[in-house]
């Protein structure tokens, strides 16, 4: 749980333009601005330690 807090916390911050991530347990949230669809997504397969 602390390293989506921590993904959570960096994205936050890290893009202008709306991004989807999707999480390594299927949660997906979106960071930026922007209206409909996102214009990038990242995927997360499995757990990468921070």
């Amino acid at each position: 749980m602390l390293e989506k807090e921590t993904y959570s916390q960096l994205f936050k911050w890290s893009f202008s333009k709306k991004t989807q991530v999707t999480y390594w347990d299927g949660t997906v949230k979106e960071y930026g601005q922007g209206s409909g669809d996102p214009v990038f997504k990242i995927v997360f397969n499995e757990k990468i330690p921070v």
